[in-house]
């Protein structure tokens, strides 16, 4: 296994559900959209982050060189950043 594709794998799917996620409060017709494709919002989010998953590592597990084992850093580290960035979307949107 590729870990520089899995590693670019993951860091697009966060990505992916911090915007779907805020995207989806912020607009009615987008969490429709979301709840008409699965039945729920959240079911849908995680099929299409694992979609995006899956199509980035499939395009990139060709790539030669591994990851530095500090890279991985990077990952955690934006993980956490856009966990507090919706933790603080949700709670400004709930003081609002």
């Amino acid at each position: 296994m590729n870990s520089k594709a899995v590693n670019l794998s993951v860091i697009f799917a966060i990505i992916s559900i911090t915007i779907m996620t805020i995207l989806a409060e912020l607009s009615k017709s987008f969490k429709d959209f979301l709840t008409q494709l699965t039945g729920h919002h959240w079911i849908s989010k995680s099929l299409i982050s694992l979609i995006i998953f899956f199509i980035i590592y499939l395009s990139l597990r060709k790539i030669k060189s591994e990851l530095k084992e500090n890279n991985i850093y990077y990952t955690i580290i934006l993980t956490i950043v856009l966990s507090i960035i919706i933790l603080l979307f949700f709670t400004i949107e709930s003081l609002i």
